[in-house]
């Protein structure tokens, strides 16, 4: 199959640099609605394949975001709570650096395997992977060789295909967050997939830097604040 990440559009709280991950969260705001579209109107010109089924987190803002790709497609949206992004939980709606350094490198923290660890207040990096495969395994079963589209959130999208794919590194998303309304193809199946793009570009195009196995720092942070919820 093929799997088509995409970040929902922007909303107040991206702007504020808000950790907006509680139900029903922000709604897209006009500079959200109208990129929204666009994606739907120019997939084929970003070489994306045709959808055969479309899936969204529960989340508002990442529901407004499928709804074009729905009509574009004459796809029924099925909405899941498993793709809800990674809870700030005692974080929640905070947007000083601490509280953002904190959420990231928790984050960082479950991709370099210590996925027991807690977000505070929340969830574990395996119980959030686990409810995402979930939603993965069926949109598999549905699509086959074909293609499913999962409409989702930022922090959740990088711990995913950077923890299920070999080409998407630590070093990849801390450094280049997915921007709103972007999109990242995996090609295989659960549990194997080949990433061969991420936020819209080709992975060997990405100028990543190796400087794994440091500490984020807040500046770091706050540079990686727009890829998140």
């Amino acid at each position: 199959m093929k799997l088509v990440l995409i970040r929902h559009g922007q909303t107040s709280s991206n702007l504020a640099g808000a950790l907006d991950t509680a139900y029903p969260g922000a709604d897209l705001n006009a500079d959200g609605m109208n990129p929204a579209a666009s994606l739907a109107a120019g997939w084929e010109d970003r070489g994306l394949p045709k959808l055969d089924a479309l899936y969204s987190s529960f989340i508002q803002r990442a529901q407004q975001t499928a709804a074009p790709l729905a009509k574009k497609f004459d796809l029924d949206l099925q909405v899941r709570e498993g793709l809800r992004e990674v809870r700030a939980g005692e974080l929640e709606m905070n947007t000083d650096a601490e509280s953002v350094t904190e959420y990231l490198s928790t984050l960082i923290r479950w991709v370099r395997g210590d996925l027991s660890y807690r977000m505070p207040g929340a969830e574990t990096g395996q119980e959030i992977l686990d409810r995402f495969d979930k939603v993965v395994k069926e949109a598999h079963a549905k699509v086959g060789e074909g293609t499913a589209g999962i409409v989702c959130h930022g922090a959740v999208m990088r711990l995913y295909a950077a923890s299920r794919t070999n080409q998407i590194t630590e070093q990849l998303i801390s450094q280049f967050p997915v921007p709103n309304t972007q999109t990242t193809l995996l090609e295989g199946e659960p549990g194997s997939f080949t990433a061969l793009t991420w936020a819209g570009k080709p992975i060997e195009e990405w100028p990543v830097r190796d400087d794994a196995g440091e500490p984020l720092s807040s500046q770091q942070a706050m540079r990686a604040m727009e890829g998140k919820a």
